[in-house]
């Protein structure tokens, strides 16, 4: 697994806004409320009209953090945008299938790496609830690894953010690739030399 989930896709994404904001520079407060509002939004509980307007909380926080100003109608707007890809059928599917249902069934050699920098996949949550549901199963053949400062796409990275994806000329780091396939030639009993 190369930056997989371990949790639900609502929760994958509200901690994936949380860490991003953080990043920006927000404080506690601001990331406690994004939060809160990215759920509100995005989880299937709420009326329509609740879950617009956290949705234009969730947009007015980030929009702050960034220094922007847009208008309430650019908000409802985007709000808009927002929720519509709530309603597509595979949103919904990442937003509610537990993870930990299916690698609970794994009983095969797992591998799961994430980098230390990922802001889209928080790695030391994710890897520990993979090992966790593996281990859940009966399978005791778990191997989770922390890549330091590497990306949701695997590269030396500074900040982790994604507009910093563009300007790294690394596709995939040589590290994370020995890491993988020395796994596979341990696993493969393989040598090597």
């Amino acid at each position: 697994l190369l930056a997989g989930l371990g949790f639900n896709g609502l929760e994958v994404l509200t901690q994936q806004n949380s860490d991003i904001l953080k990043a920006r520079g927000a404080n506690e407060d601001d990331v406690a409320a994004l939060e809160a509002s990215y759920r509100g939004a995005m989880s299937y509980t709420n009326t329509p009209e609740e879950a617009f307007a956290h949705a234009v909380e969730v947009l007015r926080i980030r929009a702050r953090i960034s220094g922007e100003e847009p208008s309430q109608s650019k908000l409802e707007e985007l709000a808009t945008k927002m929720l519509m890809s709530k309603g597509l059928p595979w949103m919904k599917t990442f937003l509610t299938l537990e993870p930990a249902e299916y690698l609970q069934k794994v009983k095969v050699p797992v591998l799961a790496l994430n980098g230390s920098l990922d802001l889209q996949v928080a790695a030391t949550a994710n890897l520990s609830a993979i090992a966790k549901s593996v281990k859940a199963g009966g399978n005791t053949d778990v191997t989770v690894q922390e890549l330091e400062g590497l990306n949701h796409l695997f590269q030396q990275a500074k900040t982790g953010l994604v507009d910093e994806y563009e300007t790294i000329e690394e596709t995939f780091n040589p590290n994370a690739l020995k890491v993988m396939t020395d796994w596979v030639l341990l696993k493969s009993n393989l040598s090597t030399e």
